[in-house]
């Protein structure tokens, strides 16, 4: 029910939502997806992460642009972009690896 509520947002495993588009409300105190991401960012449970992906010659990929509209889509407050480098060892040494906001890499080739 409602007096549940908190602990849904609390919680970041496993937590039962409905869908806003449901015309009717699956269980009492049900909260959407979209309240519940809406209410962790508030209370600061879902800081920014920075992700990339990680390669060489990657300006073609899309993939800033597909995960850039999931966050938008989810109200995640992360952002996705394009680390282009011939070598890994630029990565570890730099401010984005060691970034306390470093969320993670996709790595494609040729690393």
């Amino acid at each position: 029910g409602e007096k549940g509520q908190y602990s849904r947002i609390l919680n970041t495993c496993f937590t039962p939502v409905t869908h806003e588009s449901l015309p009717f409300v699956a269980a009492p105190g049900q909260l959407t997806a979209s309240e519940i991401m809406t209410t962790r960012i508030l209370m600061g449970l879902c800081p920014p992460k920075n992700y990339a992906i990680l390669g060489h010659n990657i300006a073609y990929s899309v993939s800033p642009q597909m995960h850039n509209a999931a966050f938008k889509t989810t109200s995640l407050p992360h952002v996705y972009s394009r680390l282009d480098v011939e070598d890994v060892e630029e990565i570890i040494s730099g401010e984005f690896w060691n970034d306390e906001r470093f969320g993670g890499l996709s790595v494609t080739i040729p690393h």
